[in-house]
C-alpha cells in the first residue's frame, strides 16, 4: 500500500503515491544515484543543479506508484518530467527525495520487537 503526499508546490498540485514500504531495487536506485552524485562532486566536476536533479529522476520516479498532478505528462519519466521553470523543477525534484530519504528513515527508528 502506498503513501499519498500532496504536492507543496503551489504550480503543480495534485498528489503523488510513493510506494510504502519501498522495495530493495526502489531504495537501492535512489541510493544509487545520492552517491553516484556524491561522487560526481567530490572528483572536482563542476555540475550543474539541473544536471543532479537529472541524476536522481530515474530513482525517484521508481517510487511513484502514482501521480495525480495537474499539468504534469500522462507517463511521468526522467524524459518526460517538466525541467521549466526551473526553481519549480527543483521544489518537485527536492521535496520527493526529501520524503524518500524520510520514508527510509522512518523504517529505521521503529525499535525492533
Amino acid at each position: 500500500m502506498g503513501k499519498i503526499l500532496s504536492s507543496p508546490v503551489k504550480r503543480w498540485p495534485g498528489t503523488v503515491t510513493i510506494s510504502d514500504p519501498l522495495t530493495y531495487p526502489q531504495f537501492l536506485a535512489v541510493q544509487d544515484a545520492v552517491n553516484e552524485v556524491s561522487g560526481l562532486m567530490g572528483n572536482g566536476d563542476k555540475l550543474t543543479q539541473e544536471r543532479i536533479h537529472y541524476i536522481y529522476l530515474p530513482g525517484l520516479i521508481g517510487c511513484v506508484e502514482e501521480w495525480r498532478i495537474e499539468g504534469f505528462p500522462e507517463n511521468v519519466t526522467a524524459e518526460t518530467f517538466p525541467s521549466t521553470p526551473g526553481f519549480v523543477s527543483a521544489e518537485m525534484i527536492t521535496w520527493l527525495l526529501s520524503e524518500i530519504i524520510a520514508l527510509y528513515g522512518e523504517a529505521e527508528s521503529v525499535p525492533n520487537e
